[in-house]
């Protein structure tokens, strides 16, 4: 029975809301009745647009941009005698990256996740650019191979030229607002 009367007594004050709106509503009726009249502004005309002939691409004769050549040998070069031939071979060797065309210090560490296992590091380049590396991945200018992975760092083993050569140095870049 309670609810019932409250039920009764809501309805009542939700209809009575409904009483009496053509009063209050009198200035928006003008006002629309107001934006109707006006001229609607013309309409600029649209450029014709002038179709792009095709490009004809034959790929047959080259690489897959997608796929990366394994094949693809590295030859080790000592450039200017310095030393360059006595860097370990996987070094000399390896298959360049994108991250070694940036300075270490104009990168940041952004984070860290683990897939598969695998714990991975965010490197923004830059660019604002995020980049996936792992251990053994080459980053920096200096030949830097990261060799360690934390939550708050990474540590890399570069290689500085010396007088007679190149010697092996860590570095470490520390995760951004640490």
């Amino acid at each position: 029975m309670k609810n019932k009367i409250l039920t009764l007594i809501g309805s009542c004050l939700f209809l009575s809301g409904c009483i009496g709106h053509e009063r209050g509503i009198a200035d928006l009726k003008q006002f629309i009745a107001k934006e109707k009249a006006k001229t609607p502004p013309p309409i600029k005309q649209v450029k014709e647009f002038k179709p792009v002939p095709p490009f004809p691409y034959s790929h047959e004769d080259k690489r897959d941009p997608f796929s990366v050549n394994v094949n693809q040998e590295v030859k080790p070069v000592d450039p200017a005698g310095m030393g360059y031939l006595m860097l370990p071979e996987e070094v000399r060797t390896h298959p360049p990256e994108e991250l070694e065309n940036f300075s270490l210090d104009s990168l940041k560490m952004q984070g860290t996740l683990r897939l598969k296992g695998i714990q991975w590091v965010l490197i923004q380049d830059p660019d604002g650019t995020l980049h996936r590396v792992k251990r053994g991945n080459y980053m920096g200018k200096n030949l830097g191979r990261i060799i360690s992975i934390s939550e708050e760092k990474i540590i890399l083993s570069e290689y500085y030229q010396v007088q007679n050569g190149y010697e092996p140095r860590q570095s470490e870049i520390v995760l951004e607002g640490i």
